[in-house]
């Protein structure tokens, strides 16, 4: 039977939506294997048709062989194939030890997500329900419509694709109809130190206003209370873009000190991309989600 990370890496670059659109670059020594690193076709929302748009997904050096700039040699191997790739877009959430050596191969930091908490339950603490998942769906909406900015694109083939990557870590969608507008919510949950968590991927609203947006949290918090088993809500913005999104965000979220960087490079001299106020990002576009 194939291990759980076999079964992940077969999904992430074998499935059919990514045959001949992603890359593995490994680095050997002899017949050692020293690294790898890799990328993924991710289709970007408020793009012209053909734009070529990737995201790093994993950069890995054998103990063997750290300290010998193994990983600055993929970095710049990645950089080789993003110029034969003509890639448009290419983006990555490293973490905090591996961000500098990104910045110094030519990546740039453009903005980090904001973490965001809202109380929900106390009593669900001392409940310690599971969560049902009724009145929620695990199906991806048709409708999903996202907004002018840059983003994951609203593709239910594409989001399609990424459940199929984690089967074991269900995401569920809750939608809010306000008759005019249509505002679909993508979260998972989890426990974090011992309290169960509803996390917030992804919010597509089209041209929703922040109110219409509020209004559509709002009835998420209340249908999570009914369920009684969630402590806390937590979602992840980019405070630099000035959504209507990141407007009902604030209104509806406390704000904490932790953070998510994010890091692209261009390889077609589109400077939109550079921007951070063009990015509408939130923890549903890691690939890691």
């Amino acid at each position: 039977m194939s291990s759980w990370f076999v079964q992940r890496f077969e999904a992430l670059y074998e499935h059919p939506y990514q045959q001949g659109r992603n890359r593995i670059i490994l680095a050997t020594e002899g017949e050692a294997l020293a690294g790898m690193i890799s990328y993924v076709y991710w289709p970007l929302n408020n793009t012209e048709a053909g734009c070529r748009s990737f995201q790093m997904t994993g950069l890995l050096v054998s103990p063997d062989f750290r300290g010998q700039g193994v990983f600055s040699k993929l970095l710049e191997a990645m950089k080789e194939w993003g110029v034969k790739e003509k890639a448009d877009f290419m983006i990555g959430f490293p973490v905090p030890l591996s961000k500098p050596t990104f910045v110094k191969k030519g990546w740039t930091n453009s903005f980090d997500l904001q973490w965001f908490i809202q109380p929900l339950s106390l009593w669900a603490a001392l409940r310690r329900k599971p969560f049902s998942g009724k009145g929620f769906s695990t199906k991806v909406p048709d409708h999903i419509k996202a907004d002018s900015y840059l983003q994951t694109a609203a593709d239910p083939e594409f989001w399609q694709y990424r459940e199929a990557l984690m089967p074991e870590w269900t995401s569920y969608w809750f939608t809010y109809d306000s008759g005019d507008q249509k505002v679909s919510i993508q979260f998972r949950t989890g426990i974090r130190k011992g309290l169960s968590e509803a996390t917030i991927g992804k919010i597509y609203a089209g041209n929703a206003s922040a109110s219409t947006i509020k209004n559509a949290l709002k009835r998420l918090f209340e249908a999570l209370r009914k369920d009684g088993s969630i402590v806390f809500v937590s979602i992840a913005v980019n405070p630099q873009c000035h959504s209507e999104t990141l407007k009902a965000v604030e209104k509806r979220f406390i704000k904490i000190s932790k953070r998510i960087h994010f890091i692209n490079i261009c390889f077609t001299g589109r400077s939109e991309g550079l921007q951070p106020e063009n990015w509408n990002l939130m923890r549903g576009d890691l690939e890691t989600w």
